[in-house]
C-alpha cells in the first residue's frame, strides 16, 4: 500500500508521466491493472479502515457528543474499529494463515487496526521497538519475517510504505538514506511560488510541514514527488525479486494499492490532500494473482472499482468466505472475465473537509 499515490502521476495512466516504468512493464507482463479504482477516503486513517475491513470508514468514526447547552465534545479517540466489524486479517487468521503487518507510520488515533495480525510491526508503535522508516527498512523487516516462516505456510502480509510522505521532510529524507532525487523539469503552469499557511489543513497555501528550503515554485514540489515515485518504482520491483529469491513468488498474490492521492492546487490544497475530488481519490490498483489460481495473461480493466473491494477480493481469491457486513464487492468475477462490472457507484468521504463524493463510470459528483 502506497500512501499519497495519485493515479495520473504514474505510468499506469494513459498519457501519464514516465515515473513508474518498471512497475508498468511488470504489470503489462504479469498483472491486472484496474484503471478506474477510487479510494473510500482522502486521508490516512479512514483509508486504512476501508482497506482492512472492506467497510465504509464511517463504521470506525467515534461520534461527537452534544451537551444540553449545545457545546460539542470531541471524543478522546476519534477512530476505533469496532470488535464486531469485519477484519481482513482476522478472516485469514481464522483459516490458519499466518498474518503480519509492517506499517511505516504511527497510528496513535486509531484503535483496532492491529486486530487479526499475529505480528503488527508499526513504526514507533508499542508492539515494536524498531524505529527505522522507509521502504528499505520496512521491507527488511518483512523479509526477515517471511524467511522465518515454514515453506508450506499460508500467509497474509500488509505492507504500508510512507516514502511519498517523508519526501517533504528534509531531515527525515536524509535519515532514511535515500539517494539523490532525479528531479524532472517542472511544468510551466506551476512556475509560481505558493504562499505558506499558518496551520494545516489550509487552502490555497502550503501547510507549514511541506515547505522546502528556498521556497521553490510549486512545479518543483510536483517534480520532487514524481522523482520519489521513480525511486519507489525500482525498489518495489526489487522487492518482487526478493520474493522470487525466497521461492515464494509463484504462489503469492501481489496487490499494489494506492491509499489516496495528493493535490498540487487542482482542488485548493497544495502538496496535501483531504478533498473528495479525483486527484485525492483516483488511485492506482494492480493485482497479480498467484500462478496457481489459473488466471490467463495480463489485462487492463476500466470497470469502476473501490478500495472497499480489496478485502472481499483477496478472501475469495484465497478460497475464504467473505463475511457478512463487508460493503465492498469481490472483483473475482471481473478479474476472471465472467462479469463486465461489479458496481455502479463508488463513494468517498471523511477527508479534511465535510462532504461526500459519488463516482460513476461517466462522472464524479
Amino acid at each position: 500500500v502506497y500512501k499519497r499515490q495519485r493515479y495520473d502521476r504514474t505510468s499506469f495512466a494513459p498519457g501519464g508521466p514516465d515515473t513508474t516504468p518498471r512497475l508498468a512493464k511488470w504489470a503489462r507482463e504479469e498483472a491486472i491493472v484496474l484503471d478506474d479504482c477510487w479510494s473510500a477516503a482522502p486521508s490516512l486513517v479512514p483509508a486504512h479502515v476501508s482497506l482492512l475491513t472492506g467497510c465504509d470508514p464511517l463504521i470506525a468514526r467515534t461520534p461527537r457528543v452534544v451537551l444540553s447547552d449545545g457545546r460539542v465534545v470531541e471524543p478522546l479517540t476519534p477512530w476505533t474499529i469496532p470488535d464486531l466489524a469485519p477484519s481482513l486479517a482476522e478472516e485469514f487468521l481464522k483459516q490458519g494463515w499466518t498474518t503480519a503487518a509492517f506499517i511505516d507510520h504511527r497510528f496513535p488515533i486509531l484503535r483496532g487496526l492491529e486486530r487479526g495480525f499475529v505480528v503488527f510491526d508499526s513504526f514507533g508503535g508499542s508492539q515494536s521497538e524498531r524505529t527505522e522508516t522507509g521502504l528499505a527498512n520496512v521491507c527488511l523487516r518483512f523479509h526477515d519475517w517471511l524467511t522465518d516462516l515454514d515453506e508450506g505456510a499460508d500467509w497474509f502480509s500488509y505492507v504500508h510504505l510512507n516514502d511519498l510522505e517523508v519526501v517533504w521532510d528534509e531531515d527525515e529524507w536524509a535519515r532514511t538514506d535515500h539517494p539523490e532525487l532525479d528531479l524532472r523539469e517542472p511544468r510551466p503552469e506551476l512556475d509560481w511560488v505558493p504562499p505558506v499557511g499558518a496551520q494545516s489543513p489550509v487552502f490555497h497555501a502550503l501547510p507549514p510541514s511541506r515547505v522546502l528550503a528556498g521556497q521553490p515554485p510549486l512545479g518543483t514540489y510536483e517534480a520532487r514527488y514524481d522523482a520519489a515515485l521513480s525511486w519507489l518504482d525500482g525498489n518495489l520491483v526489487r522487492l518482487f525479486g526478493m520474493l522470487g529469491d525466497l521461492g515464494r513468488l509463484e504462489r503469492t498474490t501481489i496487490v499494489l494499492q494506492g491509499s489516496y492521492g495528493i493535490g498540487f492546487g487542482e482542488s485548493g490544497f497544495l502538496v496535501s490532500s483531504g478533498v473528495p475530488c479525483d486527484v485525492d481519490l483516483h488511485v492506482p490498483s494492480v493485482i497479480r494473482p498467484g500462478t496457481h489460481l489459473g488466471f490467463e495473461g495480463p489485462v487492463r480493466l476500466d470497470a469502476l472499482t473501490s478500495s472497499l473491494d480489496l478485502a472481499p477480493t483477496l478472501l475469495e481469491l484465497s478460497g475464504i468466505a467473505v463475511p457478512r457486513g463487508m460493503h465492498g464487492r469481490s472483483l473475482v468475477p471481473l478479474l476472471r472475465g465472467t462479469a463486465s462490472s461489479v458496481r455502479e457507484h463508488a463513494f468517498a468521504s471523511h477527508g479534511e473537509v465535510e462532504g461526500f463524493c459519488a463516482v460513476t463510470e461517466a462522472q464524479t459528483y
